[in-house]
């Protein structure tokens, strides 16, 4: 963790639905223009399901914006990266990484949490994206940012 005044503290996003069999719950990221920041990926689901990070991802439409939580209550940052949820994704570019979010025999819920940060590319809008594998499946995605 940086020094508070070097503005080097966390902005925290996310959001939660439920979710059909062999539907999805999506969040855009969009970087801040002309910076590179690291990014931590969370998801848990209550049933089965998918877990997956696309790089370079196309909309059509961004979706709904997210309100980001800026950990920093100090500087008063006019620049933000832009989280939303609902895009209408018309390619999902590279796959990153891909994991279940099941636990058991049982197929029930499971969680996921990045140990390691991505360091993301301030050029391309990042896709993460988590599929149900069961009916009334609540999922819950979060996305957190370090300039």
């Amino acid at each position: 963790m940086g020094s508070i005044l070097g503005g080097n503290i966390s902005f925290f996003g996310g959001h939660e639905g439920i979710v059909a069999s062999g539907s999805f719950l999506k969040l855009l990221i969009v970087p801040t223009a002309g910076k590179s920041v690291q990014a931590f990926f969370s998801g848990k689901s209550t049933l089965e399901g998918e877990l997956k990070l696309y790089e370079a991802a196309t909309a059509s439409a961004d979706g709904t914006i997210i309100s980001l939580f800026d950990f920093n209550r100090v500087l008063k940052r006019t620049a933000s990266p832009v989280l939303t949820h609902t895009p209408t994704v018309t390619g999902t570019g590279t796959l990153l990484a891909s994991v279940s979010l099941k636990v058991g025999r049982n197929n029930v819920g499971g969680s996921f949490e990045s140990d390691e940060p991505v360091i993301l590319d301030p050029a391309v809008k990042y896709l993460l994206e988590a599929k149900s594998l069961a009916a009334g499946n609540v999922i819950d995605l979060n996305v957190i940012i370090k300039p």
